[in-house]
């Protein structure tokens, strides 16, 4: 019923949702990776950096680097 509803099964809503808040919390705070990731429900940093690089095929860190400096996120366009 959830995949039907949403057209994505529970997992890979779940996903979408930590990674978008992940991102969030990159652009806008100051926390460590290491707080970011317990924030939205992984286990580590480890875990975090994988599933990110997964999705937006750069780390944490970079992402961070990127969003914050104007002429890298013309780059990432």
């Amino acid at each position: 019923m959830f995949k039907q509803s949403l057209g994505v099964p529970p997992r890979v809503y779940l996903t979408r949702l930590r990674m978008e808040k992940a991102c969030e919390l990159l652009e806008h705070t100051d926390l460590p990776v290491t707080q970011i990731a317990l924030e939205v429900g992984y286990s580590s940093n480890q875990v975090l950096a994988r599933v990110f690089l997964k999705h937006h095929r750069m780390s944490p860190t970079d992402y961070r680097r990127a969003v914050r400096d104007p002429v890298r996120r013309i780059a990432m366009q």
